[in-house]
């Protein structure tokens, strides 16, 4: 059968009952691309609910998802259908209260439908593997109704070019085997310590990213001193973060081509030192400043590269809404800026000024890193 004839066959199919396992969704367009991939879309769906696609000749379920939080839309695909010279579907809608197991390996779809970077429901080889590597399997974890997926904190120190021995907190989410995930290295404001990133580690390692949140020398459990004059010394913390950088390099669940640098204050300096330098993928700098940035990339002109920057309105008087728009001025390719208005606040103290800031720092960070 010719594609154009096989999507008129699909069409008839969905038009007559391609519904019939559920009363509550109905299956709207239906299409197969030049590539050879069926999809079917539902325009309503119901967030109880989880939905499969069955290839009816060889009982295949080709795809499986749950229902959208909101209820609306649902696309599902079957990306072999262009070999077949025949197929009839089934969209499938089960209620999450009585999920069935379609892979068979002894953990239930939902579970696995509700940890995506861990399991695959239609994978039973997973249910032997151990995410978290805490020694016990995603099967055992699940029957024994533990989180396979306990995110991985580790304390660490790594050593500077110059002898200063730096302390951090590694913090990896569990993934499957042979997985590499995105790296998030976070850079804390002067004379204060990695622990101001604390509120805001859990939505970024729920994201995905591994995170290293380190002590800037001369702070925290890191050794070394620090001055006011190290602020603008290219010789003192840039080589913090060029050693918390290379340190990433040897974890071997880090994708080293991915490493994005969040900093705050003198960290969002940092962070343009990074852009600058080429030593990161993304940089997200909130309340830094033109000349700091200058003198600790020991280079006048800017030519900075994947920023978002950040500052609340009145911060410095409004001098550092100044700095952030001129820095942006400084960014070619990706670039974002964002001034908080009505708001004074300094460093990550402005994520607390907008509790939505958070949402479009993600959007960045999956945009460019």
């Amino acid at each position: 059968m010719k594609p154009s004839s096989l999507i008129a066959a699909l069409s008839l199919i969905a038009s007559a009952n391609l519904s019939a396992q559920s009363a509550d969704f109905s299956v709207g367009e239906v299409d197969l691309d030049i590539g050879g991939s069926f999809t079917a879309a539902l325009p309503q769906t119901t967030s109880t609910r989880y939905y499969r696609l069955v290839r009816l000749s060889d009982r295949t379920i080709t795809e499986i998802e749950l229902g959208p939080a909101d209820g609306g839309e649902l696309v599902m695909s079957d990306p072999g259908a262009g070999s077949l010279d025949r197929a009839f579907y089934r969209i499938e809608g089960i209620a999450q209260s009585d999920p069935r197991d379609s892979d068979a390996d002894g953990i239930d779809d939902v579970f696995e439908l509700r940890h995506p970077r861990l399991l695959n429901a239609l994978d039973p080889s997973d249910a032997d593997e151990d995410a978290d590597g805490d020694g016990d399997s995603n099967l055992e974890e699940y029957q024994a109704g533990s989180d396979p997926a306990e995110l991985r904190t580790d304390p660490v120190t790594f050593e500077t070019s110059d002898g200063i021995t730096i302390s951090g907190e590694l913090r990896t989410p569990a993934t499957r085997p042979g997985t590499i995930s995105p790296v998030l290295i976070m850079i804390h404001q002067g004379f204060r310590s990695r622990s101001e990133w604390n509120p805001y580690l859990p939505r970024l390692n729920e994201a995905g990213y591994i995170t290293l949140a380190y002590d800037i020398r001369g702070h925290g459990a890191s050794g070394g001193s620090f001055s006011n004059a190290d602020f603008d010394n290219p010789d003192t913390s840039p080589k913090d973060m060029e050693a918390a950088i290379a340190f990433i390099g040897t974890q071997p669940d880090a994708d080293a081509a991915r490493i994005g640098i969040v900093g705050s204050s003198v960290g969002g300096n940092l962070a343009c030192v990074a852009s600058q330098k080429r030593w990161a993928k993304s940089a997200i700098n909130i309340s830094g400043k033109t000349s700091a940035v200058r003198n600790l990339a020991a280079e006048p002109n800017l030519d900075l590269r994947s920023m978002f920057h950040i500052s609340s309105s009145g911060d410095g008087g409004g001098q550092r809404a100044v700095w952030a728009n001129e820095l942006f001025g400084f960014t070619t390719s990706s670039r974002q800026v964002e001034v908080v208005s009505g708001s004074s606040a300094h460093g990550v103290a402005v994520i607390q000024a907008d509790p939505t800031l958070m949402d479009r720092i993600l959007d960045w960070l999956a945009a460019t890193l």
